[in-house]
């Protein structure tokens, strides 16, 4: 790549400096105007952002979709798991939220094992 490591560096932190910038408003919008409205909306904007990542090969719009990727994933980590356990009895609300935890954590074993045994782009 022909960018100075500074820039290529910031492809991982540009994700965090989204993520801040919407955790400070994105979950007081989702209690106001409901959880539902927002959790829809963000799914739709992830479908989007993924389909440009996966297509672009220009390195500042890759930088900016992953910004706004950053900031819509605070409505899949926190919106989201909210709405989750307004869905789920009272009673189910502990194992949910294990199970929640275990499942979120195991995808990174999961990655690192795929990318460790079974893909050639290591």
């Amino acid at each position: 790549m022909c960018k100075p490591e500074w820039l290529t560096g910031s492809l991982g932190s540009v994700f965090f400096v989204g993520f801040v910038c919407t955790t400070l408003w994105l979950p007081r919008l989702a209690d106001t105007i409901g959880r539902r409205k927002i959790f829809l909306i963000g799914v739709s904007v992830q479908t989007i952002l993924f389909t440009s990542i996966a297509f672009t090969k220009q390195f500042y719009v890759m930088l900016a979709t992953i910004f706004l990727f950053g900031g819509i994933s605070a409505i899949s980590w926190m919106v989201s798991f909210v709405y989750f356990l307004e869905l789920m009895p009272e009673k189910w609300h502990t194992l949910a939220c294990c199970v929640w935890s275990i499942a979120d954590s195991l995808v990174y074993t999961v990655d690192v094992f795929y990318f460790w045994f079974f893909s050639n782009q290591a």
